[in-house]
């Protein structure tokens, strides 16, 4: 497959749709979805293209719209980037990929053989080979072995010099006609995709499943680069290649590397010392790069026993145990008259568990004031961790909750001990009830609701929008513009 542009996007069929299908319309509205946002030329969609043109397909996996969460460690910016332009055309995830593909926008898909396919098909080739010769080869094409799998390639480039020719420039031409050399070319490739793969496989890079977008743009350029070593091998032997395409995939994932500034982790001179680089590194070493690193916890902690009068703010991982650890020793060691903001990710009932164990490490001072921003959609893990910090106030602490994202209903009652501490809620809200509250409460956005303001005769109430009633107390004035359907003073 080539690379499309803005002019020339790829055809559906050359993006593997058929001729007249669903998903070939679906493709080409796509396309025209988006060429007609970018004709627009909006400053918003121009960012998110170029966002998005660091990445390729792979990448982009495991990443959902329009949930309200962040799907993938490491791919906020680019999540962010497809929602902006899915908001803007109205396509989907899938629809602006697609799309994105085509008009060469996002990096290719590295197209591989897999090992099995690898192994079908120099199996295929050596049984048909030994029938039309009466060669007797029993090549292992399940083996990791490097070097026996090198001994196989050496022994088939040995029957490959009948089928060659030479010219005077020196370039190599392989005769497919001639009686075995389809399938002497078909075992020499199925042995140095075999060789390639082996390779890959038996390094720790190839071995490592992580969702983190580092692991995914380095396993992408190793395929990449095998990919081209494959082509350049059956290009050196006169047999059918594609050397260029090869290349430019490589290239195309080089450059994702040093986009996501890989310099001072792996070699990035060239492609072939960017791979000999990534075979090298050890486990523990991609573990350090995209995992915790916790090397400066301890002085962390220790420093900030200088911040006193300071604001701290962090951003919490919770759903690793060595990450709640840490944090819970930070958040103990908080000086006096310090106040801390930490920002929390909570997805299920373990981010649940370990953040209340971080309110309840909370310092048992009142002049400390430890603030924690939840990110979630589950109204009832919301409660426990409004409980959580209920139960830690009544102990000494000063602990406030503030809740982003689509947190649904909340019941606040039990958060108000203390009552020189309101809870504020942020993002789309169901509804509210307020119950045994001195102070003014303010709502504010979209609101579609019964409000009852007759337990605040000292306050005024102003409700701007589209009211369908209201219901005053003679003995405090209430102004109504606009529309109304009926009033009952």
């Amino acid at each position: 497959m080539g690379v499309g542009t803005w002019e020339t996007p790829l055809t559906a069929e050359a993006m593997g749709f058929k001729e007249g299908s669903q998903e070939a319309q679906d493709y080409e509205s796509s396309i025209n979805a988006l060429k007609q946002a970018h004709e627009a030329n909006n400053a918003e969609t121009e960012n998110a293209l170029d966002i998005l043109s660091k990445y390729n397909e792979a990448q982009l996996e495991g990443i959902e719209l329009s949930d309200g969460a962040y799907n993938v460690e490491g791919m906020e910016e680019a999540e962010d980037a497809l929602q902006d332009l899915a908001d803007q055309t109205g396509l989907t995830k899938d629809q602006l990929v697609s799309a994105l593909q085509g008009l060469g926008i996002i990096k290719p898909e590295i197209d591989t053989t897999s090992l099995d396919d690898v192994q079908t098909k120099g199996e295929e080739a050596q049984r048909t080979f030994n029938e039309l010769t009466g060669k007797s080869y029993k090549f292992d094409f399940e083996t990791t072995n490097l070097d026996t799998i090198q001994q196989q390639i050496d022994t088939i480039k040995q029957e490959l010099g009948q089928y060659q020719t030479t010219g005077a420039d020196g370039t190599v031409t392989y005769d497919y006609s001639q009686l075995g050399a389809q399938e002497a070319a078909d075992m020499y490739e199925a042995s140095i995709r075999q060789q390639q793969q082996a390779e890959y496989t038996n390094s720790a890079m190839g071995q490592y499943e992580s969702d983190n977008s580092i692991v995914k743009a380095t396993q992408a350029f190793m395929q990449a680069k095998n990919e081209l070593d494959i082509q350049t091998q059956l290009a050196s032997e006169g047999m059918a290649n594609d050397v260029e395409g090869a290349t430019q995939n490589a290239t195309t994932a080089f450059q994702a590397l040093q986009d996501l500034g890989l310099g001072d982790w792996i070699d990035l001179t060239d492609l072939q010392s960017a791979e000999d680089s990534i075979q090298g590194l050890s486990q523990e070493e991609i573990d350090v790069k995209v995992g915790a690193d916790t090397s400066g916890a301890e002085s962390d902690i220790s420093n900030l026993q200088n911040l006193s009068g300071s604001v701290i703010n962090l951003q919490v991982d919770v759903s690793g145990e060595e990450n709640v650890q840490q944090a819970k020793e930070i958040i103990s060691t908080i000086p006096l008259n310090t106040s801390a903001n930490f920002s929390v990710q909570v997805d299920g009932e373990e981010d649940v568990e370990n953040t209340v164990e971080l309110i309840e490490a909370a310092p048992k001072n009142q002049n400390s004031v430890v603030t924690f921003t939840i990110d979630g959609d589950d109204p009832s893990k919301m409660q426990e961790i409004l409980e959580a910090a209920n139960a830690a106030n009544a102990g000494g602490a000063n602990v406030q909750i503030e809740f982003t994202g689509k947190v649904g209903k909340v019941d606040t009652s039990t958060a108000s001990a203390n009552q020189s501490q309101p809870v504020d809620l942020k993002g789309v809200v169901k509804d509210v009830t307020v119950e045994a509250q001195t102070d003014p409460v303010e709502l504010t956005g979209k609101i579609k609701a019964n409000l009852d303001t007759s337990g605040l005769h000292q306050e005024q109430v102003a409700i701007v929008g589209q009211v369908v009633q209201v219901t005053g107390n003679p003995q405090t004035p209430v102004n109504v513009n606009g529309n109304l359907q009926s009033v009952n003073t």
